[in-house]
């Protein structure tokens, strides 16, 4: 069985100054750690999907590279198909 986890991080109120640098070191470090593991996906500057197999690393270096952000996870006891939606649906 596969597992995912799909991690939203929360925008902080970015009129605060180091909520905004902790924001663009979190986005920074998340396109960062989708480019080292395969099973790591950004869907956006925000959300990452996290592909379980054998080791919890990569959930690990995702945790981490929030730095206390806060954020919301789904786990996904299935695997997740993506469909395309045309413009004429």
């Amino acid at each position: 069985m596969s597992y995912s986890i799909l991690l939203v991080v929360e925008r902080p109120d970015l009129q605060i100054p180091e909520n905004e640098k902790k924001w663009d070191d979190c986005r920074n470090k998340i396109i960062n750690i989708s480019t080292k593991y395969t099973n790591l996906q950004a869907l956006g500057e925000n959300v990452l999907l996290l592909t379980m197999q054998n080791s919890l690393k990569n959930i690990r270096d995702a945790v981490n590279c929030l730095d206390g952000m806060d954020y919301k996870y789904a786990l996904f006891d299935t695997e997740i198909l993506w469909h395309e939606v045309s413009k004429d649906s």
